[in-house]
């Protein structure tokens, strides 16, 4: 009986020392909050991936070059480079967190010809946003070619320029001949490409200084035809500047049939006048019937250039402004540095140097950089892999050519990206001075 009673006993104890137990846990909340997400661990084998994003894509034509890409940071720290095969598209990828906010970009070709001549050209673009892309393609808008024909022009009272041109701008590729003297000459134009459905305009500045032009409206397939000068016509409206002291002027016009063109490329050719004899006066002129123009002026004298171009509507007089101040600090393609009264936009340097070794082997490398307003830039050197493949480069040797300073225009990255996808919409006008004297 009392065994029975001691085992009850016990029963009765060990119940209520669990259930106090149990109470216990019950009251200790904090053993049961869920853990922070910084607490919690990756199971074995799981990885967080890094956010890799592409910050730079180039493409080009295929060419029989070697062709590099090389990127830098704004301050000429190297982050990548590349050897771009059959043209590309080739993307530059890293880690978004170390992607520099500013990029410069240095396109290398090196090429070689026939007798062993190297030529080492290098273009530069520098305070480039991240996610840009470079499509080293340029397309002028072409007609349907369908054959060709000939033209002559008798009795032109001597000759300083002629163009022919479409609507799509000016042709190069003509066979030109001129017989006769300087006062009475004969202009044959053979082997002109014929485009279908295309009008064609001829223009000629005399010597008389007379400016004149003639269209022809769809000429046929091997026609050849002969026009006397009495039948050119006098042009609408004329341009006409008077010049400074200048070693060569250029004037060129053009008439766009759009009311919204792309002006990355040119139009009608109005007047395409170069003269090299300094001359005291030069003249454009303009027809009526056209939605939008375009002029290009320039005139260079004693290492100084300047530039203007309007595009949109036509210009009655061009006022040349005086040669602004420039001094140069450093000359170097790395650390170009100067002074200047000029308040401009953008910027762009050349640098050249030749070389011809005691067998008549010529080296030549061109050096261009284009940067944004600051009237210094940086720029990277090219990394040891490109350095010891061309050992003819010469870059210790490059010396400065040329400074041009914008004025008017476009913004550094909009230039950038006009250039990739060829397109330049709306009105606008650029002014352009230009050292080379140094």
């Amino acid at each position: 009986m009392r065994l029975s009673l001691s085992c009850v006993l016990l029963g009765w104890a060990l119940l209520f020392i669990n259930c106090a137990k149990d109470d216990t846990l019950t009251l200790d909340s904090d053993s049961r909050k869920e853990p922070r997400p910084e607490e919690i661990k990756p199971e074995l084998g799981e990885v967080n991936e890094p956010d890799i994003q592409v910050y730079f894509t180039y493409s080009s034509y295929p060419r029989d070059a070697d062709n590099w890409i090389i990127i830098h940071d704004s301050e000429g720290q190297l982050v990548d480079y590349k050897k771009i095969e059959d043209g590309g598209p080739v993307e530059f990828s890293a880690i978004k967190d170390s992607i520099p906010e500013k990029i410069s970009i240095t396109e290398f070709f090196y090429s070689i010809d026939g007798v062993n001549n190297a030529f080492h050209s290098l273009m530069t673009y520098t305070d480039i946003n991240p996610g840009s892309v470079w499509n080293n393609f340029h397309n002028p808008p072409q007609g349907n070619l369908i054959g060709k024909f000939s033209l002559g022009i008798e009795n032109v009272p001597g000759l300083k320029s002629n163009i022919l041109s479409t609507p799509r701008g000016p042709l190069s590729a003509v066979d030109l001949q001129i017989n006769g003297d300087f006062n009475n000459l004969t202009l044959n134009l053979n082997d002109i490409p014929l485009y279908e459905n295309e009008d064609y305009l001829l223009s000629i500045y005399d010597n008389s200084d007379d400016h004149k032009y003639i269209f022809l409206t769809e000429p046929k397939d091997g026609l050849d035809s002969i026009i006397d000068y009495s039948q050119f016509l006098d042009y609408d409206t004329y341009l006409e500047i008077d010049l400074p002291a200048n070693d060569f002027v250029l004037l060129h016009t053009y008439g766009y049939a759009d009311d919204d063109p792309n002006y990355f490329w040119v139009g009608q050719t109005f007047s395409f006048n170069l003269d090299f004899s300094s001359p005291s006066t030069i003249k454009a002129g303009y027809l009526e019937n056209y939605k939008r123009y375009r002029t290009e002026f320039s005139f260079r004298n004693d290492g100084y250039s300047y530039s203007y171009t309007k595009n949109g509507t036509k210009i009655e007089n061009i006022t040349i402004p005086p040669q602004p101040s420039f001094a140069l600090n450093d000359d170097s393609v790395y650390n170009l540095s100067f002074t200047s009264d000029i308040i401009f936009k953008t910027k762009n340097t050349r640098h050249f140097y030749s070389f011809t070794d005691t067998e008549g082997i010529n080296s030549q490398t061109t050096w261009s950089i284009y940067s944004c307003e600051n009237s210094e830039h940086r720029v990277g050197e090219l990394p040891e892999e490109v350095l010891l493949g061309y050992p003819a480069i010469s870059l210790e040797n490059l010396e400065l050519q040329s400074v041009n300073l914008s004025a008017q225009g476009f913004t550094h990255q909009e230039l950038f990206d006009q250039m990739t996808t060829n397109e330049r919409k709306g009105d606008f006008t650029t002014e352009d001075f230009v050292f080379t004297n140094f």
